[in-house]
């Protein structure tokens, strides 16, 4: 009787060891399995479209430095949810992280709409950086984020937008009556030197010109290059409309929930993120405007003085944008100072001088 126990004992002994074996086995599994998660972009054309490379680029670099910790499953082209709808797609968890444009959430996010408004830098770098830092600065601006439950991950930018169009565009006299596909506030900027601002899908841009019911669009080359319009308009004037600088943005649920590793790796390569996506970005789109010129593009560099107008509109737009929103107790001057004074302690890329 004593032998039998002592055997059964030992087995039992035996067999507890091997549960734990098989635990400690399956809790390194599941250690080593990546964390899968879902990000999704309004943007289209994939590898060729430069604002979609930057964004890959953050989410390279950050699967990179988390050793494969975490992987992202990518939804181009609105695949995931459209653009309008994507913050709300991460707010509550369809998409992890999301490419979110700010001009299409003016009433969700108003102070944010800082960066859409035209008259700051045309070029990408300083801007990103300085709104980065500006949103560190801010906590109003932070607010807008956390209340529809998404943390701020990362900054994309491009270079600002001109006009592109059917007939040449060398002086402000000529954007009289000229109709133009505009987003966000480039359509005050145009109403106000004298152009006709139109509406419209991206998808839609290049039939509209084809049938004539536009006469162009204000945009930069990536978009130029990707809707195929450099088929049918020949004239890029380079005035300063303004781009929208691109935020990406995380569900705050599942930020909490990933690892503090992970969540470190986040944190630090933040300002290096934001840096590198922007430089990827910045040379696609030098690249581009080359390729525009090799197409027959003619670039066209208005007057000084035609300059000088553009940026006093821009100006104008700027100060009723900061009365509108100091009107609804929001901190809009303080935003538009701080911003201003931010850009110019960033130069522009390299790329640029080439």
């Amino acid at each position: 009787m004593k032998k039998s126990f002592r055997v059964c004992f030992f087995s039992l002994l035996v067999l507890s060891f091997f549960v734990m074996l098989l635990q400690g086995s399956l809790a390194m599994a599941a250690a080593a399995k990546p964390i899968t998660l879902k990000f999704g972009t309004w943007q289209g054309g994939g590898m060729k479209n430069p604002l979609t490379v930057a964004q890959y680029t953050y989410l390279d670099e950050l699967e990179k430095r988390t050793n494969g910790a975490v992987k992202f499953e990518r939804y181009d082209a609105g695949s995931l949810a459209p653009g309008p709808a994507l913050l709300e797609a991460v707010q509550v968890g369809i998409a992890d992280v999301a490419g979110l444009v700010p001009p299409y959430y003016r009433a969700e996010l108003p102070l944010h709409q800082v960066i859409v408004l035209p008259g700051f830098s045309e070029y990408p770098l300083p801007k990103a950086m300085a709104f980065y830092r500006l949103y560190e600065r801010i906590p109003e601006l932070q607010k807008e984020l956390t209340k529809h439950n998404v943390k701020l991950l990362s900054i994309q930018a491009l270079k600002s937008s001109g006009v592109f169009s059917k007939k040449p565009v060398r002086s402000i006299s000529d954007l009289k009556g000229m109709k133009l596909r505009v987003l966000g506030y480039q359509a005050e900027l145009l109403a106000a030197l004298g152009g006709v601002p139109v509406s419209m899908a991206t998808s839609e841009i290049y039939e509209a010109i084809a049938k004539g019911t536009i006469d162009g669009h204000i945009h930069n080359a990536p978009a130029i290059m990707a809707f195929g319009t450099f088929e049918l308009c020949k004239f890029y004037t380079e005035f300063n409309f303004g781009d929208p600088v691109f935020l990406i943005g995380m569900n705050q649920n599942t930020y909490n929930r990933l690892p503090d590793t992970v969540k470190k790796t986040i944190e630090e390569m933040r300002e290096d993120g934001i840096r590198q996506s922007v430089e990827v970005c910045a040379k696609l789109n030098h690249m581009l405007e080359g390729k525009m010129k090799e197409v027959g593009i003619e670039f066209i560099k208005p007057p000084e003085a035609d300059v000088a107008k553009v940026s006093e509109h821009a100006e104008q737009i700027l100060t009723k944008w900061v009365k509108d929103m100091e009107a609804k107790g929001l901190p809009a001057q303080k935003v538009v100072s701080e911003y201003k004074t931010l850009i110019t302690e960033y130069q522009p890329l390299p790329v640029w001088s080439k």
